[in-house]
């Protein structure tokens, strides 16, 4: 929740600071939250996850964008036969479409929809060096938030949830095995109009 805060205040301090007079094509969002696997990897057992992103999005019709951007997320993992806890972490790219639709309300809040790929690498980690990676391949995403505007640069999403899912090939105790990374994300994002 401390990096949500931070994400935050960023986005503040550069909302405030004016000078930045586009045509509120463009938007910069930084994100930071939980993650929650929907099953575990391989053999692995996956405990809570935090991450980060940070996306820009190209706004080409009224209310539908293009996103492109990078994520970081990191589980803690625990397998029997390991002597000491693990992390795995997923890194990599995100695109795909965004769609904003507005709700009617005194507080004019809007309902923010993304769906796209990912482009993303798994690494499992002991203590002191990485165990694998699996190198980097596709997956997809897709997610929904209900997001605020303050003033008319800043938005803050919150909540954001999104399920995310990549299939990797992965080499664990000498053994080579297809694993499934399935979790859902719930973060709080900033985002500021260029």
């Amino acid at each position: 929740m401390r990096k949500s805060i931070q994400v935050f205040t960023i986005c503040a301090v550069l909302g405030s600071a004016g000078g930045l007079h586009g045509q509120d094509r463009w938007r910069l969002e930084l994100r930071s939250g939980d993650a929650y696997a929907t099953q575990d990897l391989g053999e692995v057992e996956l405990g809570r996850g935090d991450g980060v992103g940070v996306s820009t999005e190209y706004r080409f019709i009224k209310r539908l964008a293009l996103f492109g951007g990078w994520d970081r997320f990191r589980f803690n993992a625990y397998e029997s036969s390991a002597p000491a806890r693990l992390d795995v972490e997923e890194t990599g790219y995100a695109f795909g479409l965004s769609f904003e639709h507005p709700v009617r309300d005194k507080w004019n809040p809007f309902l923010r929809f993304r769906a796209g790929g990912t482009y993303c690498h798994v690494e499992t980690d002991d203590q002191e060096r990485t165990l694998s990676d699996t190198g980097h391949g596709f997956g997809w995403e897709a997610g929904v938030g209900l997001g605020f505007a303050i003033g008319h640069r800043v938005d803050i999403t919150a909540p954001a949830i999104r399920f995310r899912s990549l299939s990797r090939d992965v080499l664990l105790n000498g053994t080579n095995s297809r694993a499934d990374l399935r979790y859902l994300t719930i973060q709080l994002g900033a985002s500021m109009k260029l």
